[in-house]
């Protein structure tokens, strides 16, 4: 009996990126297309920002390569960025996104050399400092 292309893709894999395949293909059910016309549906709001942004694609255990862009889009769960060279939706990166926040990321969006990330296998520490970049960019609020 043949396998099916998941299992065939993930077997194609190095060992750690093999698991990560099967658990981002079985929840790709519930992820929207990043777009303008989405902004409603996100689980996390965006704000504009422009800062550089670093994509490490990692090819097999010694090789790795790296797509230098600038991030435009941020928020708690993912962001857009428009990078040097094209990643097909699906692909995981690690996304450095200043030199002490790393966290991997799938390419959940790509038109032209824009690109719409999700955050993965995040951490607690990880999430704690997507916050803090995210609150440092959010617009302030006039208090009353």
């Amino acid at each position: 009996m043949p396998q099916p292309a998941t299992a065939r893709a993930a077997n194609a894999l190095p060992a750690p990126w093999a698991s990560v395949l099967l658990v981002l293909n079985s929840s790709c059910k519930d992820v929207r297309m990043i777009g303008e016309r989405n902004w409603a549906r996100r689980r996390y709001p965006r704000v504009a920002v422009d800062t550089a942004l670093r994509a490490h694609i990692y090819c097999s255990e010694t090789s790795e390569i790296t797509i230098r862009g600038r991030c435009r889009q941020f928020g708690e769960g993912g962001l857009g960025a428009s990078l040097a060279d094209q990643l097909l939706p699906g692909e995981v990166v690690t996304l450095e996104i200043t030199p002490a926040l790393k966290v991997y990321g799938v390419a959940r969006y790509m038109r032209g050399y824009f690109h719409g990330f999700e955050f993965i296998m995040l951490r607690d520490r990880q999430r704690e400092a997507l916050r803090a970049f995210y609150n440092s960019h959010a617009p302030r609020r006039p208090q009353a």
